[in-house]
């Protein structure tokens, strides 16, 4: 059964474990496209105005490509402070509690996030305490924040992932003639 983000989801004043596909292209330490990042504000917004603290969770491309600078930029775009936390399992662990916004580090730098680890989503689920999928672009993975953490917490998919959804749809039981598909 997939749930819906919606004005009537019964999420606020709570710690959010918010999957998102942030796999923004970087050069140095600076983000040259964002519109990845972009297209999971409403997403974001939408949780914020709730008053919920929100824990990111990303992979980049990259397996050893820091995350800091896309938390950076996001910080920017919402104009609010956003804590990166390089090690949410040990050192920086007591830097995820209180609220506000947390990012964690590429969740592939730990092995069990492409093993699809059980222990390992474990791990990530005892940070938050509700589960929202808004990376539509990774849901083809076998991967430990994606596959695995939805079915240790009670799970969401955000706008994002509703609007792609969406647009599958339309292409596929309406669509616009002629329709070229190219795979």
């Amino acid at each position: 059964m997939r749930r819906f983000l919606s004005s009537a989801t019964p999420i606020r004043g709570q710690r959010v474990l918010l999957r998102v596909d942030f796999n923004a292209p970087i050069r140095g330490r600076r983000v040259i496209d964002d519109f990845r990042i972009r297209e999971t504000l409403p997403t974001i917004r939408h949780l914020l105005a709730r008053d919920n603290t929100l824990i990111f969770l990303a992979h980049h491309s990259n397996r050893r490509q820091s995350l800091a600078p896309v938390a950076a930029h996001l910080g920017r775009l919402l104009r609010r402070p956003i804590r990166f936390v390089k090690d949410p399992f040990r050192r920086d662990a007591e830097a995820i509690h209180g609220s506000g916004l947390f990012f964690l580090e590429n969740l592939r730098f730990w092995p069990g996030e492409e093993a699809a680890s059980r222990a390992f989503a474990e791990d990530l689920g005892r940070l938050g305490e509700v589960f929202i999928n808004d990376a539509f672009g990774v849901a083809h993975r076998q991967a430990a924040s994606v596959s695995v953490l939805p079915h240790i917490l009670p799970s969401w998919l955000g706008f994002l992932f509703k609007k792609e959804l969406e647009a599958f749809d339309r292409l596929l039981r309406r669509p616009r003639r002629p329709l070229v598909a190219v795979f």
